[in-house]
This record gives structure tokens, C-alpha cells and sequence, in this order.
């Protein structure tokens, strides 16, 4: 075998690292958001809606559905011609709305001439425009329907809902080739200009079937940056009648279209050898566990507190106590060996890891003694809290005396609280907990898992999106998230062999600071 190499691998990304990302007071920018006139829309939420007849054409025939597609435009452009009418069609529905009243019966006329009509603006398109009152380009599937025959929400359902599914990312095939025909429409019409030499437009008369993989790619992505800019929010008036249908067709979904919910949970069947692996895999939680708190005793229990001024000892064992009483906690119970459950100890052992670290390396004896102060002062806050509240009630109830009792006793138990003060102050030590990481090497532990668990932990948003909801499997519906209280718990015990690693450190850490 070959000797392996000392040289860290390169892994190559698309995407930018942290350091490219501008960071400015709280803020980390990434390059494409630095600079200044940057505007991001969604293709879906607010374009889409607008080009779904020729998103839904492409969709159920792509080569035929482009043919007719231009076609139509074209004839409705000829149509608008002999009538001296200039309007700019190009396969927006808001544009269908900007033909004139008493042009719009010649347009029908010459569509259904060329035999256009029903195969521009079939049946299942029809139902799925006309659903929506108030959509612009109603009046052209007008044919469709009668006084006693409406436009079916079933019907309508099952056509689009397949077109929104395979039109969901702007960069997809679809919403590609409609992007090209939109561009040809404006290009016709003179609205859009070239300078000469471009290579990539001599590739548009061949797109897209006669061009190979690194021309089709080539005018993929020139398509798709000519349009972004040409359908800026801010580019013309009609971009913002567009927007206004966009949010019309997406809220008329909640009431059009029924929440679809994600299939059952169901939990998997292990066969007996994985059950074996399991029950195994417990032994040696429990087995480690037990050393870990063993080592610790003999510490504790061999190491001088000096009882003069024990409060460097008696803050460090809590700590180190207490990190292993939540390890051993999250063996005994097995929700707790998953990411929701078990964020909450990981955070709190971690912490405990960089606190015993950063203290045992300030060689400063006031800090314990300001540790316990804080906490003292903050548990004196509660008690007058309670205090407060009870002043303002006219009848105090019994648990709620008794609770001040016990606060006032648990106050009191080495000073006595006129003596004790309160910082206020969010931290005990004025040192952001991230920054003692740092200081002390720990920036890795930080980063990688006190603060993905302490957002969990606070139920940031992600921890909201992982456990708590599921997207809804409408289409129609944008893909929603719905409430989801069935949510499968992955138990894994790899979560809780780490949690025991991290437990261990402590261990380490306390040892190591108490034996110097």
C-alpha cells in the first residue's frame, strides 16, 4: 500500500465559505447579497402564477406546447395588428387582461380559425384559470362554459396541481423553456436588444433540441439571467399587476384546495439481530456511564476543598456533578438520546466543559466567589419577584406561600439577603460564553455543538421546521408547513454516546484543574 498522504483534501464547493461573507457588526453577508440594487423573488410564489398557461402547456407536451404556444402568440399579435392595436402579449396572464374589450372577439375569431383555440387553452387549463373570479385572462376560455356550466375545482385541481409540482424551482426544465419563449416574445417585439458579437445568441435559434450539452447549458443560463432582469418587480408597471395576481392566486389556494398531510409515521420493525444490537448497544451506555460518575466520586471525594475558602472547589464540582448527572439522566431515558429531546443536556454539559476550562485557566479565585453571588443574587430576584406578585393579590393561596417559604429559606442559606446583592448583568464573569470558548481552545465545541444545541434548546426556527412541522402535500398549497405532532422520533444512541464523551471531558477538565 502506498503511503497516504499528509495534505489536507480540498473539497470543492459551489457555495461560499464563511470567510467570503462580509461581517459587519452582527451580521455575516455572503458576496452576491454585499453588493447594492441585489433583489431576490421567488419563481414560484411571484411569477409563476402568471405563466402557468404556458408552464402548463410545455408541461403536458413540452415540443408540441412550445409550437403552440408561439403560434398563438403570434396569431394574437397578428390579430392586434390588423386592428392597429399595439399591446405587448408575450404569455403573461395579465397580459391577455391588457387586450382591449372590444378587440378581444377578433382575437378569439382568429384563434379558432387556425384551430388554436382548444389547443392553446384546453379543457383542464380552462377549469384551472376560470376557478379564480378574478383571474386576468379569464374572458379567453370563456368558451369553456355557460350560465349553468362553472369551472370545477376538481378538474382545475388535477391539472395545475402537476404543473406546480414540476414548475417548483425556477431552474427546471419548464419554467426554463417558458423563460425562452417569453424572451422571444419580447424580442419579436423589439422590447429587447442585443449587442452583435454575443456567441450565446447565435445558440437561441437551435434551443433547445438542437444543441449539445454545453450549448444547451450555456444558453440555459443566459436565458435565466435575461429574464431575472427583465422581470424585475420594478421593471414596468405590469410587473406589479403581476405580483397583485400572484398573491390573489396563492391565498385563493386555502380556500380552492384542500391541506394535504404527510403520511403517517410509522416506526420501523427491527429484526431480532438489530433488537440484540440495540440491548447491546445499551449495556455499554450504562456500563460507560457508570465509570464516568465512578471517576468523578474518586475525585471529589480525594480532592482537598479547602474548607477555609471551598468556593473554588464546591463551584467546579457542581459543575462537573451536574453535567454527569445529566449524562446519566439521558442514558436511563432513551427520548432524550434524539436531537429534540437531548439538545437541552448536550447544551448544558457543553457549556459546563468550556466554563470549568476558562475558569481553571484565570488562575483569578474571585471569579468562584462571583459565580455563586450571581447565582444567589439571581435566585433573591425570584423571591422578590414572588413577593411583588403575592403583595397584589387578595387571596394568597396556600401553594404559593408555602413556594415563598422555601425560596426564602433557599435565600438565605449562607447569607443573609440584605447582605446580597444582584447583577443584573447577563452573564456571571461580563465574558460572552462564546468568548471563553475561544479564549480556551473550545471554538470547535462552540460552533459545532453548544450553539446548533442551545437553538434547539431555545426553538429557534429550524428546530421548529425539524420537529414541529411538516410541509403539506399540496402543491397548490406552495408545500406549506402544518402542525405535525406525530412527528417520528429517531432514537440514537450515537447522540448519547457522544452526550457521555462530552460528560467524560468534564470529568477530565475538573480533574485535571483540581489536581494542579
Amino acid at each position: 500500500m502506498g503511503r497516504a498522504s499528509n495534505r489536507k483534501k480540498q473539497i470543492q464547493r459551489k457555495t461560499s465559505p464563511l470567510s467570503a461573507h462580509k461581517v459587519q457588526r452582527k451580521w455575516a453577508t455572503p458576496p452576491i447579497l454585499s453588493g447594492t440594487g441585489v433583489q431576490l423573488q421567488s419563481w414560484l410564489r411571484d411569477v409563476f402564477p402568471d405563466f402557468f398557461w404556458m408552464c402548463s402547456l410545455i408541461r403536458y407536451d413540452p415540443e408540441r406546447g412550445m409550437h403552440v404556444i408561439a403560434e398563438t402568440l403570434d396569431t394574437i399579435a397578428e390579430a392586434l395588428g390588423t386592428l392597429n392595436i399595439e399591446a405587448n402579449v408575450w404569455g403573461r396572464l395579465t397580459q391577455f387582461e391588457a387586450i382591449p374589450l372590444e378587440s378581444r372577439e377578433r382575437v378569439l375569431d382568429h384563434l379558432e380559425k387556425l384551430n388554436l383555440l382548444e389547443r392553446a387553452f384546453p379543457e383542464g387549463f380552462a377549469h384551472a384559470l376560470a376557478i379564480y373570479p378574478d383571474a386576468p385572462g379569464r374572458w379567453i376560455v370563456s368558451h369553456w362554459f355557460s350560465d349553468s356550466v362553472g369551472a370545477d375545482s376538481i378538474k382545475a385541481e388535477e391539472y395545475l396541481a402537476p404543473v406546480v409540482t414540476e414548475c417548483f424551482h425556477g431552474q427546471y426544465e419548464i419554467p426554463t423553456l417558458t423563460k425562452f419563449l417569453y424572451l422571444r416574445g419580447m424580442m419579436k417585439s423589439g422590447k429587447i436588444q442585443f449587442p452583435s458579437g454575443l456567441d450565446t445568441l447565435e445558440l437561441l435559434p437551435r434551443y433547445p433540441k438542437q444543441l449539445d450539452e454545453d450549448e444547451r447549458e450555456r444558453a440555459d443560463a443566459f436565458i435565466r439571467a435575461t429574464f431575472l432582469a427583465m422581470i424585475n418587480p420594478d421593471f414596468d408597471e405590469a410587473s406589479k399587476e403581476r405580483l397583485e395576481w400572484c398573491k390573489q392566486f396563492w391565498r385563493a389556494n386555502w380556500d380552492l384546495y384542500a391541506c394535504i398531510n404527510p403520511p403517517a409515521h410509522s416506526d420501523v420493525d427491527g429484526d431480532e439481530s438489530s433488537e440484540e444490537a440495540i440491548r447491546s448497544r445499551v449495556k455499554e451506555l450504562h456500563h460507560s456511564s457508570r465509570e464516568i460518575k465512578t471517576r468523578l466520586e474518586h475525585a471529589v471525594f480525594n480532592i482537598n476543598p479547602d474548607l477555609y475558602a471551598p468556593d473554588r472547589y464546591e463551584v467546579l464540582t457542581g459543575m462537573a456533578t451536574r453535567a454527569v448527572r445529566l449524562a446519566l439522566g439521558a442514558v436511563a431515558s432513551p427520548l432524550l438520546w434524539t436531537d429534540e429531546f437531548g439538545s437541552s443536556l448536550m447544551r448544558s454539559v457543553v457549556e459546563a466543559k468550556i466554563l470549568i476550562r476558562w475558569l481553571g485557566r484565570q488562575d483569578d479565585y474571585a471569579l468562584y466567589t462571583k459565580y455563586k453571588e450571581y447565582g444567589r443574587g439571581r435566585l433573591k430576584l425570584l423571591k422578590l419577584h414572588v413577593e411583588e406578585y403575592i403583595d397584589q393579590l387578595d387571596d394568597v393561596p396556600a401553594y404559593l406561600e408555602d413556594y415563598l417559604v422555601h425560596l426564602s429559606s433557599e435565600v438565605n442559606t449562607d447569607l443573609w439577603e440584605e447582605f446580597q446583592s444582584i447583577d443584573l448583568d447577563s452573564t456571571f464573569s461580563n465574558v460572552p460564553i462564546r468568548r471563553m470558548a475561544i479564549d480556551v481552545g473550545l471554538k470547535n465545541d462552540y460552533d459545532l455543538v453548544f450553539s446548533p444545541a442551545s437553538g434547539s434548546a431555545h426553538g429557534d426556527w429550524t428546530a421548529l421546521d425539524r420537529y414541529a412541522l411538516s410541509r403539506c402535500r399540496n402543491s397548490l398549497h406552495m408545500w406549506h408547513r402544518i402542525a405535525d405532532f406525530d412527528h417520528h422520533v429517531s432514537v440514537d444512541p450515537s447522540g448519547v454516546t457522544f452526550l457521555l464523551t462530552m460528560a467524560d471531558d468534564v470529568v477530565t477538565e475538573y480533574i485535571t484543574i483540581l489536581s494542579e
